[in-house]
């Protein structure tokens, strides 16, 4: 019934409602005896969020609070059975604070046996590094964004001097949006942490990256500005890289 890989902490980023929506097949594909029948009591009851196997968080206001949070530490008090799990989903996760994000550290890295937590943001740049480096993160894109992103994530992951001729062909055509900035600088924000924790060279040149993009948030496009500001913002990441290989 049971896929015992399931990591005890996810990320899960994209648009509240396309993560939501992948959040219901998938937890019923873990708990109904039939991998996600849809139509038995358990799905049933997963689909109305009354099932007690999955409990669904939410800030009552414009940001978590210590009580919206409390319902994780009673819960994780109490020991499972063997074979018995309970999943914390944790909806708009951008809206934790500090003091509610660094409460939840610890269940989180030493989870009681049987606990998962799913952390679902559309902005995960704004969770706090340290929740974000305990989790296993996947990216659900909208069908607009599945052409786009890989590719232009591409020259942002490999911003060298020699991708300036394909960069600036591809910022030709490209539908890129003021909308979608926030998005893809959280994403690439998400990438460069990663590459920065394996240490060695590449983190040095991963910690200049990251401050270059949480630069970028201070300068957000105005509208009509988006291919301006990601050229800029890769002539940048091209002139560290070209610094860097002329220090080695």
């Amino acid at each position: 019934m049971f896929n015992k890989n399931i990591a005890p902490a996810q990320l899960w980023v994209g648009q509240p409602h396309v993560v939501e929506q992948a959040l219901e097949p998938y937890t019923q594909q873990i708990f109904c005896e039939s991998s996600g029948c849809g139509s038995c009591s358990i799905c049933k009851r997963i689909a109305t969020r009354s099932y007690h196997g999955v409990c669904w968080l939410t800030p009552e206001k414009n940001q978590y609070t210590k009580a919206d949070c409390e319902i994780i530490a009673h819960k994780s008090s109490f020991m499972l059975e063997e074979g018995e799990h309970l999943f914390f989903i944790i909806t708009a996760a951008e809206l934790l604070t500090s003091v509610t994000a660094h409460s939840l550290l610890k269940v989180i890295e030493e989870p009681p046996r049987g606990y998962h937590f799913i952390f679902c943001a559309e902005r995960p740049g704004m969770i706090l590094p340290t929740i974000v480096s305990r989790c296993i993160t996947s990216m659900f894109a909208t069908e607009e964004r599945v052409e786009l992103v890989p590719q232009f994530l591409h020259f942002f992951k490999n911003p060298a001097h020699t991708q300036l001729g394909a960069c600036a062909k591809f910022f030709e055509t490209a539908a890129l949006s003021e909308q979608m900035t926030t998005l893809l600088l959280d994403e690439l924000l998400l990438f460069w942490r990663a590459q920065y924790h394996e240490g060695g060279q590449k983190s040095l040149y991963a910690s200049q990256v990251i401050q270059q993009l949480l630069d970028a948030y201070q300068l957000l496009p105005m509208p009509g500005g988006a291919k301006l500001f990601w050229r800029n913002l890769f002539l940048k990441l091209v002139h560290i890289e070209k610094e860097l290989v002329y220090e080695i």
